[in-house]
């Protein structure tokens, strides 16, 4: 059996029980998942960083319904995704000029 994480939504905020550093919180902000405090980074790299690890339970949720789809739409529309690649790889050369890239 393969062991899940701790059920979404997790919450990034700063602890309430007077620790030092920010964590990453159950929903209901009983539970500590992570703390957000390594010594090397800056304390708005700790935020940022743990903002973003934060997220991470609803990016998976989506990537895998986004993957989903993406299947669904070659299976029933493969000349439309292939055009649509297509599109998106001149529209990515586009924005790296425009960047200087």
């Amino acid at each position: 059996m393969t062991q899940k994480h701790t059920t979404a939504p997790w919450i990034f905020n700063s602890p309430h029980n007077g620790s030092q550093g920010d964590a990453i919180f159950t929903a209901d902000m009983k539970t500590i998942i992570a703390h957000c405090n390594a010594n090397n980074l800056t304390t708005e790299q700790n935020k940022i960083n743990g903002r973003l690890v934060a997220a991470a339970p609803e990016l998976l949720a989506e990537l895998k319904k986004l993957e989903q789809s993406v299947m669904d739409c070659i299976e029933s529309f493969p000349e439309s995704v292939k055009i649509l690649l297509e599109s998106q790889c001149e529209a990515i050369k586009a924005i790296n000029k425009a960047e200087g890239k």
